[in-house]
């Protein structure tokens, strides 16, 4: 049973090696521009809900 186990998941390991590495080198830049891109747009997202976060907040402690 731990035999079946073992080659079983070498299979897997070797099958995502493969899958991973079939991807050009272009490929994989593009890939990470991508989500280089896709992150600053959520760090420019999170910093306006922050201040309008921090607006709100004060705005809530001045009427009090």
């Amino acid at each position: 049973m731990k035999n079946i186990i073992v080659i079983l998941a070498v299979v897997v390991i070797k099958a995502g090696v493969m899958l991973t590495s079939c991807h050009s080198s272009a490929e994989k830049i593009e890939n990470a521009r991508e989500k280089v891109e896709n992150a600053k747009d959520e760090l420019v997202e999170a910093n306006q809900e922050l201040n309008q976060a921090l607006t709100d907040s004060i705005q809530q402690f001045k009427k009090e």
